[in-house]
């Protein structure tokens, strides 16, 4: 809640308007939100449109449509190239993809892996190795 002392009150009588266009914005920007205002008495509400949205985090897995095909590939070569420096078995494609939100169902994964025919094919050898397929 957001009170202002008397003596803003007065200077925001005529800003009422910009006011809730500001909340509504807001909220717009936050969908998980529900804004409560109260103006002189006057009570008004903005209704979260989605209640149950969650804020992503660095922990949790990208969407795959926030990749451009140049970022993708970017992203298949970056994890081929650390797998060889630190050593590692190349990882298949299959857990390439199922570090993508929605992805991590094998249902899902299968699905994925049989359009682009990669089904227990490792990353190196589906990228290409002298260049990118």
């Amino acid at each position: 809640m957001v009170r202002w002392p008397d003596s803003a009150s007065s200077k925001l009588a005529h800003s009422k308007p910009q006011f809730l266009q500001m909340a509504e914005g807001f909220a717009w920007l936050n969908p998980h939100l529900t804004i409560e205002i109260d103006w002189e008495d006057e009570k008004s509400q903005i209704e979260a449109t989605d209640p149950n949205w969650n804020k992503w985090r660095p922990s949790d897995p990208t969407s795959p449509h926030w990749y451009t095909d140049e970022r993708i590939i970017r992203l298949m070569g970056a994890y081929i190239a650390r797998d060889r420096e630190k050593g590692r078995e190349p990882r298949t494609v299959r857990d390439f993809i199922s570090e993508f939100r929605g992805l991590s169902g094998t249902a899902k994964q299968k699905l994925v892996l049989d359009e682009i025919d990669a089904s227990r094919v490792t990353l190196p050898t589906w990228f290409g190795e002298d260049e990118v397929n």
